[in-house]
């Protein structure tokens, strides 16, 4: 699988660093996401980890902010 090969390992630390080079807050990143500001903060403070799902989705915006 491609995407497999393009798709980051997040921490927790680094979620929530991406969130902040944003510029957003919990409440924007959990809508931008499709999840919830709970679920977000669960992931910031290493209590849940991002699905494949979630990895990729953050690895795609990761990406294209660069540009």
């Amino acid at each position: 699988m491609v995407y497999m090969r393009v798709m980051k390992s997040w921490t927790g630390d680094q979620i929530k660093r991406f969130r902040k080079r944003l510029n957003m807050t919990q409440v924007e990143f959990a809508a931008m996401t499709g999840v919830s500001r709970v679920f977000i903060n669960y992931l910031e403070r290493g209590l849940r980890n991002p699905n494949k799902t979630m990895k990729l989705l953050l690895t795609c915006l990761e990406k294209q902010k660069r540009k």
